[in-house]
């Protein structure tokens, strides 16, 4: 597929007054090439494969069969068709099978043209991607870290982790549209999932990966760039690149602390950030990860038990003797109305609150549930604002603190 040529769409809808309405919307969207209507999951894939379009958007409720159940064989015999599940009503349960089943996105019936062209684009783009991967000796866009070993021992990569003592305060969210935050034309950014036993982080880029962080385990002495991009998922819509948790709970006894941060240290020299997602509770290889960063986004929230449980890390902090300075306090789903403010938090834990997250639960609800984070939807909300924030004081507590000297719970070959 040509980038530059027209999206090639099939609808497959079995309403005529639906059919009618979006035949409207499509002769509008003048990028776009509408390859035919089909009104059955039978017609959908007969089509499909004599068409070959980018794009196929399937209704929910098909005469023949419901339009969830096509997604996967859609997308195991034409996987550079991109599926987008339309519905009648927004219904979450619906929405979260469809990006569970591997759709590119999820519309209603009364979807603006602008929501349309944006969803039809998006996918368009995986579609572009999953091709040139089936094209010998095409480019599949990843960005490739492939320096020499002197070149590695140059780079001066930033690691940084987000973490909160208290479960449900948005860590994973807040971790990975900073990550987009940092991203720039000159940095190369990774998410590494420290949440090692139920981490979800390919899961909020709709992307599923066939390795982990366990996969490097066994070569955590013998590292190279190679190695540890091929374990890696590239999402092409943000550029960054993610290292899943293990699959499954149990495997996360396999991880130590010294593997973990062995593995952080030598993605320090591949990436400009290596942003790290961790749990609540402080295992071995999550104090690895706090313990490796260079600066550490403490996430609280207004309630009593969340600030309790930031005071208590703050003083485990301080025993371990540990710098203070590299915290970034911020004040997440931060609700003005209530009279818990940030100035009374900053003054009870005696570190000053630098930021806070407005909260906007359609935005965050949409961008987990659909996969598509955020900040790569628009970034005139107050959330993103917030985002683009802790970015800057990011970089500023970066430079502030580069040249202390630190103690180290982990020693590193």
């Amino acid at each position: 597929m040509n980038p530059s040529a027209r999206i090639k769409v099939l609808i497959v809808e079995n309403i005529p007054q639906m059919t009618r309405n979006l035949e409207k919307l499509f002769n509008l969207l003048t990028d776009i090439e509408v390859v035919g209507f089909v009104a059955t999951g039978q017609e959908a894939i007969e089509k499909i494969k004599e068409a070959k379009p980018e794009v196929a958007l399937v209704d929910v409720n098909l005469p023949d069969t419901n339009g969830l159940n096509l997604i996967e064989p859609i997308r195991k015999d034409f996987p550079v068709t991109q599926v987008i599940i339309i519905s009648q009503d927004k219904d979450y349960n619906i929405m979260l099978r469809a990006m569970r089943s591997g759709a590119s996105d999820f519309l209603t019936h009364d979807v603006s043209l602008e929501d349309l062209g944006t969803a039809v684009n998006r996918a368009a783009e995986k579609a572009y991607a999953e091709k040139t991967k089936s094209q010998p000796g095409t480019s599949t866009g990843l960005q490739p870290i492939e320096p020499t070993l002197a070149e590695l021992s140059k780079q001066t990569g930033k690691i940084v982790s987000v973490y909160s003592p208290k479960g449900g305060a948005g860590v994973t969210s807040l971790a990975i549209n900073l990550a987009i935050a940092l991203q720039d034309k000159e940095s190369i950014v990774a998410v590494v999932d420290a949440s090692l036993q139920y981490g979800d982080v390919p899961i909020f880029f709709n992307e599923l990966g066939k390795f982990s962080v366990l996969d490097l385990v066994p070569r955590v002495q013998a590292l190279d760039a190679k190695i540890v991009e091929d374990v890696m998922i590239f999402h092409k819509s943000s550029g960054l690149h993610l290292l899943p948790a293990p699959p499954r709970p149990e495997l996360a006894e396999q991880i130590s602390g010294n593997h973990f941060s062995e593995i952080l240290e030598f993605m320090r020299k591949m990436f400009s950030y290596v942003i790290v997602n961790t749990s609540s509770f402080i295992s071995d290889p999550c104090l690895a990860a706090l313990d490796a960063s260079d600066v550490i986004v403490l996430l609280a929230t207004q309630e009593i038990a969340a600030i309790r449980s930031t005071r208590s890390f703050l003083h485990l902090w301080d025993s371990l003797d540990m710098s203070p300075n590299r915290i970034l306090l911020v004040l997440n789903r931060y609700n003005k109305q209530r009279n818990i403010t940030p100035e009374k938090i900053s003054e009870s834990l005696k570190h000053p609150v630098v930021e806070t997250v407005s909260p906007e639960d359609e935005t965050f609800f949409r961008a987990a549930n659909l996969g598509i984070p955020f900040m790569l939807e628009k970034t005139d909300t107050l959330a993103a604002k917030s985002m683009f924030a802790i970015a800057n004081k990011v970089r500023e507590k970066i430079s502030e603190v580069g040249n202390e000297e630190r103690i180290r719970l982990f020693g590193v070959a």
